[in-house]
């Protein structure tokens, strides 16, 4: 019975954490929704969904990652400095390749030049793309708590 409860243990980890990104994943794609209607009304909402999708689904296959390296670099008593810098330096990291990885899809996608990555990157970089940063840190705490 041991083997039942800890594989039942698992499928419900699991299935709370598909619902977790899953929640995420509609509350930000309907927030980003009425934050881009204002400009650009002909938007539809399965396209900010779609996108928005693709993040949160990133972030749901990098939980086990963070969640593994809050073991390897844990914010101890002793190692939280240390720890606070590599976790800091960690989802900025993360936070930016993200980014650069999605611009560069978005010109290839568009088969613009991508001579033109560098201004493009550096003109459509806004708050909220550091909700990457905010995803890591909430998955590190999330680790903590359960």
């Amino acid at each position: 019975m041991r083997l039942g409860s800890m594989m039942q243990s698992r499928y419900s980890k699991w299935i709370g954490l598909i619902a977790v990104w899953t929640a995420v994943g509609l509350i930000l794609s309907t927030e980003v929704y009425f934050t881009v209607r204002v400009t650009r009304p002909e938007i539809a909402f399965w396209d900010v969904v779609a996108s928005q999708f693709a993040r949160v689904s990133l972030w749901a296959l990098l939980t086990p990652m963070v969640l593994w390296l809050r073991t390897l670099v844990p914010l101890d008593r002793g190692r939280w400095i240390g720890g606070l810098a590599f976790h800091l330096t960690l989802s900025v990291a993360m936070m930016v390749g993200y980014y650069l990885a999605r611009i560069g899809f978005v010109i290839i996608r568009e088969g613009e030049s991508l001579g033109d990555f560098w201004i493009l990157a550096q003109e459509n970089f806004f708050g909220r793309n550091l909700i990457d940063m905010v995803f890591y840190w909430a998955v590190l705490g999330g680790g903590y708590v359960f």
